[in-house]
């Protein structure tokens, strides 16, 4: 299985936690659902605004989503040390 970005497995994971659909969250983000597909595949770098609409449409905050990102990718470098020192 392909290893999704910090950004993107927030994401997708905040979604779950909001119970809210891509579609329901762009829409009050103001945005759509294709433009938020885009990011979530690398395709467009949003804009600062557009990740505190995203946020607050998910009923949480661009610091918490940055500090779920900074916790994976901790644990990303720590797996691959660890596979490293094998």
């Amino acid at each position: 299985m392909k290893k999704t970005s910090g950004f993107v497995h927030t994401l997708w994971q905040t979604y779950q936690d909001a119970e809210k659909t891509k579609r329901s969250a762009s829409g009050q983000a103001g945005s759509n659902t294709s433009y938020l597909g885009e990011i979530e595949l690398g395709l467009k770098n949003p804009s600062y605004d557009v990740l505190v609409n995203i946020a607050w449409a998910l009923g949480t905050t661009f610091a918490e989503i940055s500090r779920e990102i900074e916790k994976d990718a901790r644990e990303d470098i720590e797996r691959m040390k660890k596979k490293n020192e094998e």
